[in-house]
């Protein structure tokens, strides 16, 4: 089913985009919402909802509460005065500052190379204040405020376009792209117009000449890129996971890539290899030399589960199943420790049941308090509960057996479970067993475990000099060359 909501998303998205040929301020604003679209489009799928209605009482919320505040939205300003940067460093999510704070502390100490480090993520922003990191640039007032979607001046012409558009017929359901474009602002436009406005006032008191972004396919990194692209400056990202499907709708000068497999399939889709820089991941540098796995100070065996939610891969019913067996285990194995780490797309609603035991600890992205990077979870654990999630690979790469549930079969083309790579489980009888196995040290774990470790090192290079001083030394090469 994802396979054809995407080629709906994507061929949508490809007639307002030709709609619209002439006008940029359009097709950003298209582009910058498309992993919005997939996502909304599932959530409308599996839920009985009227998304119509939906949007309509959304709206009519938001402009009620927007009347009664009686604000106005202040102007952006930033802590550190107008002064020329040459490379500027953008994260929004917490994991992107596990890729950019390492290359942004290694260049920052080139005399010769002017840095600056935002976000206009409050949490991200905050964690970085108190970590009074250098060279930091802080925004006033980062609090969501809704902007009504419907002033913009091209919001009518859009409509006109987006009504003529296929619906996507799945599931006995019509699923309209209005509907979907329409949740999607509804939800996130605000953040659309802040970003928006944080850019244009980025170049006029700062006129980088390359900025760093998080990730160029969701919303922010998008947006960034496509307006820092018509101003004629350098964009620089690092691949997150393997969400390579929506790459053409994305701007960048140069992509930084974890492995070699990934670059060739990014060139299969178009992208032009000079684009294309196999660094290795600067997130897993610090662990390659660690040798002995820490333990907790009872000395308890850890589980670690690290599903990716209902979304791209699995329904919510599909979730609910794969928690509930969790939840079963954790019963039955009293003496081990659950730590769940919670995707993006997770909630901790689907976890209510499971929650409540003494054994499990829950954590939700985006939580500062706790590491973002899965590497420091990882040699934290005696074994890896997950899907489809790249997290898999992570844990391969550091010797950590993974056991993969998919009870609805809804994974069959995901290549690290095809090629027997994991411990995988249809059924909590193929759950419990594994578990056993994989905590009763057999034999036949560390076979597997061999086996999935080569099959990861496919796609993460290791450079002899480290993905961070290769990235830096790139960035610094491009930015005096331009």
């Amino acid at each position: 089913m994802r396979e054809e909501i995407i080629s709906w998303v994507k061929e949508c998205v490809n007639v307002l985009i030709k709609d619209f040929q002439e006008n940029d301020e359009v097709k950003i604003l298209i582009k910058a919402f498309v992993t919005q679209y997939e996502l909304n489009t599932i959530r409308s799928i599996e839920s009985n909802k009227n998304l119509k209605y939906n949007n309509q009482l959304n709206y009519a919320k938001q402009k009620i509460k927007n009347k009664i505040i009686k604000t106005q939205k202040p102007s952006i300003g930033f802590s550190l005065k107008p002064k020329q940067i040459d490379v500027l460093f953008l994260p929004f999510q917490k994991m992107h500052l596990d890729v950019v704070l390492p290359i942004y502390q290694n260049i920052v100490k080139n005399e010769s190379i002017k840095v600056g480090l935002v976000s206009n993520n409050l949490s991200i922003q905050s964690w970085i204040k108190n970590k009074n990191i250098e060279n930091s640039i802080f925004i006033n007032d980062l609090e969501p405020f809704w902007v009504d979607y419907k002033k913009n001046k091209y919001y009518y012409d859009i409509i006109k376009s987006v009504e003529k558009l296929q619906k996507l017929s799945v599931k006995n359901k019509k699923i309209d792209f209005k509907e979907i474009l329409l949740f999607s602002w509804n939800s996130w436009y605000w953040l659309y117009d802040s970003t928006l406005k944080m850019f244009d006032k980025i170049v006029e008191n700062y006129s980088p000449k390359a900025i760093f972004v998080g990730n160029t396919i969701t919303l922010v990194g998008n947006i960034v890129a496509h307006l820092a692209a018509k101003k004629k400056i350098k964009v620089f990202c690092m691949m997150h996971g393997r969400m390579n499907d929506y790459i053409q709708f994305s701007k960048f000068d140069y992509f930084y890539l974890f492995g070699v497999r990934d670059r060739d399939n990014l060139m299969k889709l178009g992208v032009s290899d000079n684009k294309l820089i196999v660094s290795g991941s600067p997130k897993i540098e610090r662990f390659l030399t660690k040798t002995n796995k820490v333990t907790d100070s009872n000395h308890n065996k850890n589980i670690l589960v690290a599903l990716s939610g209902p979304g791209h891969s699995i329904t919510v019913e599909h979730h609910i199943l794969i928690v509930k067996l969790i939840y079963k285990l954790a019963l039955e194995f009293k003496k081990v420790q659950f730590k769940i780490k919670l995707h993006k797309k997770d909630r901790i609603t689907y976890y209510e049941d499971i929650i409540v035991l003494s054994n499990v600890s829950i954590y939700e992205s985006g939580d500062m308090s706790v590491s973002s990077n899965i590497y420091d979870w990882i040699v934290n654990s005696d074994l890896l509960i997950t899907g489809a999630s790249t997290s898999a690979l992570d844990a391969m790469l550091l010797d950590l057996p993974v056991v993969t549930i998919d009870i609805l079969k809804h994974l069959e083309n995901v290549d690290f479970i095809n090629e027997k790579a994991t411990f995988h489980a249809t059924t909590y009888n193929d759950l419990q067993n594994h578990v056993n196995s994989i905590l009763g040290d057999d034999l036949q774990v560390d076979l597997r475990i061999k086996k999935a470790k080569k099959f990861s090192q496919q796609f993460y290079t290791q450079p002899k000099e480290g993905s961070v001083n290769l990235m830096t030394k790139h960035l610094i090469k491009v930015l005096n060359e331009a």
